[in-house]
């Protein structure tokens, strides 16, 4: 008892952790009016009939896009859930516009956040371009001939009842969460060696991280399905994995693989053998208790995934977070976090990695080599298996971790090679595995029911025989083709990629203006000219030459890894597939750059605050959808 009393007294004696306590302490209370004010709406169809049904409440001021919800039914499913605020009057379903499907809504209902008895929305029915009059449900919805709105109207008033029991568990399980946060924050009696030395340790830097979750929340609850890089589609494949039993990779020719190919290319990212996805869909699963719709369930699960890891990564780091802190703070990477995609998860995981190896690189004596070596070994297996473009983030982190190892190897005896392997053997081993239960699942012809699938479900001019083949030089091969000179040497591909690099949103529609991308252009140049001008003051000139070389090893590489996925695959210009090199440059300045001048830092991090103004004022009124 004495030991928590002064540790209490330490966490409110110090100005800084009282600060934090209070701001916590405040969001408590926010969130659990929040919480009190929401109840969960429950909506039945017939298995198989729907997976894009579109929600919208009347909360008093009529049916508007702000007050819209997305409802995404799993393949095979029979319904959907979303959270809706307690005075909610009126309900309006909007159906897909594609004539003939027959729809069937058998009951609508609200229960509590915590389950319990479903009490039947009571209020009377009304169709438009649906083939039926309203009436009682359950109702055959079939949409019209020619029909450009359908839709079902749900009228209330729906009376909740007071808050439940249950209401008041989430409530105090949250207020636990948020103290607990506060407590680790504080670092209970003891000083945070994951946060900057105390000369760079100041408030707005860390509040400014704050706003970057704040906005990254507010976006993942408010902006609609769609207002994203190819959202539904990432959707879809996640939730093929929310189904209980799924867990190995689909057959591609089946009809719950079709269901979740929604682009013009005819591909799912099922395809892909992304492990992000498996991971969003059980977490739908476990955040089924919740109430919240699947999209928003998905992009809390991504957002809390990547706040996680960046948070876990920066404790690994150490003296060296300041440099997650800076890299952190272009809203592009918060911006991914805070919708569903592949991206988000790899780079979460690649920063786990690269804290891992900083923790292997600097460890000393067998013991503390082991405890460090084993879970960055899980580490890189799971990198490994998510998106293909962080393959060479695990290559590298393992390439470093083994070169530790074999200086140790007078240290670590006879444990040298079974570390060794494990280090470079494992990693590949589960992509080896992922390819075999690929081809299993696939009766062994996985590449070409990937194929077919493609040409079946593509629209005309997008089918994998009309597209361009990828050739070094144009007039080599018959037919259409895509030389590589139309990109490597095209400037457009590098100004989109590096401008969405620093922040593109929506539909890739939504930009900074042009001084702001050449601001943090600019500070990034600063970031990276610290580093070597640190490496410089400790190694001398080597060491900061070492340094110039392997930075502009990891720009090369990391640009002919995106350009080579535009020039075989046709994909975008796009800066998330640059985000490998944020692990590596931390990295970078794990191996070469173990201290900075203090003042450079400083203003960096002052410069780094740019982006929040201008993403709070501009970027997100424009995706967040308003009234």
């Amino acid at each position: 008892m004495k030991r928590v009393r002064d540790s209490a007294l330490a966490l409110w004696c110090d100005p800084w952790r009282r600060g934090w306590t209070i701001v916590l302490l405040l969001s408590v209370l926010g969130f659990s009016g929040w919480l009190l004010s929401q109840r969960v709406l429950v909506v039945e169809i017939e298995p198989g009939a729907a997976t894009d049904l579109k929600l919208y409440l009347d909360l008093g001021r009529g049916f508007n896009e702000a007050d819209a919800k997305y409802l995404l039914v799993a393949p095979g499913a029979d319904r959907a859930r979303c959270l809706v605020p307690r005075r909610t009057f009126a309900l309006r379903l909007d159906l897909p516009s594609r004539a003939g499907r027959a729809i069937t809504v058998r009951s609508v209902a609200v229960q509590g956040l915590l389950g319990g008895d479903c009490r039947p929305w009571t209020g009377a029915s009304t169709a438009n371009q649906i083939g039926a009059a309203g009436g009682p449900l359950p109702l055959v919805c079939r949409v019209a001939s020619e029909a450009d709105d359908p839709w079902l109207l749900l009228d209330g008033p729906a009376r909740s009842q007071r808050p439940s029991i249950g209401d008041l568990l989430v409530v105090a399980g949250a207020a636990l969460v948020l103290l607990a946060a506060a407590w680790l924050l504080a670092g209970g009696t003891r000083s945070t060696s994951a946060l900057p030395p105390p000369s760079t340790r100041l408030p707005w830097v860390l509040l400014a991280w704050v706003g970057l979750i704040a906005i990254s929340t507010w976006l993942a609850v408010g902006s609609l399905p769609g207002n994203q890089t190819d959202e539904p589609s990432h959707v879809a494949a996640a939730l093929y994995y929310a189904e209980p039993g799924r867990w190995f990779p689909p057959d591609f020719s089946s009809p719950a693989v079709t269901a979740t190919i929604l682009n013009i290319y005819g591909h799912s990212y099922l395809f892909d053998g992304d492990l992000a996805y498996l991971v969003l869909g059980k977490a739908v699963l476990l955040l089924g208790w919740t109430g919240l719709d699947a999209v928003t369930a998905l992009r809390l699960a991504n957002l809390v995934l990547f706040i996680g890891a960046a948070a876990a990564s920066a404790r690994l780091l150490g003296g060296m977070a300041w440099l997650l802190l800076a890299l952190g703070f272009m809203p592009q990477v918060w911006y991914v976090a805070g919708y569903v995609n592949g991206d988000a998860c790899g780079l979460a995981v690649g920063l786990v990695a690269t804290g891992l190896a900083a923790r292997v690189w600097r460890a000393e004596g067998c013991g503390d080599l082991v405890r460090w070596v084993l879970p960055a070994i899980a580490a890189l297996v799971v990198l490994a298996l998510c998106k293909t473009n962080y393959v060479v983030v695990a290559g590298l982190v393992s390439a470093v971790v083994a070169a530790r190892l074999w200086w140790q190897r007078m240290v670590l005896g006879r444990l040298l090679l079974p570390l060794l392997a494990g280090v470079l053997l494992l990693p590949l081993a589960a992509v080896g595995g992922r390819m075999l239960a690929t081809q299993a699942c696939n009766g062994w012809e996985a590449g070409m029911r990937m194929a077919v699938t493609k040409e079946a479900h593509a629209e005309d001019g997008w089918k994998p025989s009309q597209r361009g083949r990828p050739v070094l030089v144009a007039g080599r091969t018959a037919g259409p083709e895509r030389p590589l000179a139309r990109f490597a040497f095209d400037p457009a591909w590098y100004l989109d990629s590096f401008r969405s690099l620093v922040g593109v949103y929506g539909p890739m529609v939504f930009f900074h203006p042009a001084l702001h991308y050449l601001g943090m252009w600019g500070g990034l140049a600063a970031l990276l000219g610290l580093m070597v001008v640190g490496a410089g003051q400790v190694g001398g000139w080597r060491r900061a030459g070492t340094l110039v070389f392997v930075l502009a090893s990891i720009a090369g590489l990391v640009v002919a890894q995106s350009l080579g996925y535009t020039w075989t695959y046709d994909y975008q210009a796009l800066g998330r597939y640059l985000f490998p090199g944020i692990p590596l440059v931390l990295l970078a300045g794990v191996l070469l750059c173990p201290r900075v001048p203090t003042a450079g830092a400083f203003w960096l991090l002052w410069m780094a605050t740019l982006p929040v103004a201008w993403w709070c004022a501009g970027v997100a009124s424009a995706v967040v959808p308003r009234s």
